[in-house]
């Protein structure tokens, strides 16, 4: 598993990305760009509510999306 540079946006700590994902039930979505993504709601070990997504590329998965759930705009996650 690969960081994508937006990852980072929300400084989200990679080990806390990648405790989020190996540990949550992923959800299958399609992207606004149209690709297959895997979409993540769980807590790190921090306790941190995080929201990841996932999209593969070329055999490769990459995160490139881990955000508080507290810095969503709507609250329809929660």
């Amino acid at each position: 598993m690969r960081f994508a540079k937006t990852a980072g946006k929300h400084k989200v700590p990679r080990h806390s990305a990648w405790y989020g994902v190996m540990t949550a039930r992923p959800v299958p979505i399609i992207t606004n760009w149209g690709e297959p993504g895997l979409w993540y709601q769980g807590t790190d070990d921090r306790g941190v509510d995080l929201e990841i997504i996932t999209i593969t590329r070329k055999g490769t998965e990459w995160i490139f999306h881990a955000m508080p759930i507290e810095h969503r705009h709507d609250n329809e996650v929660r």
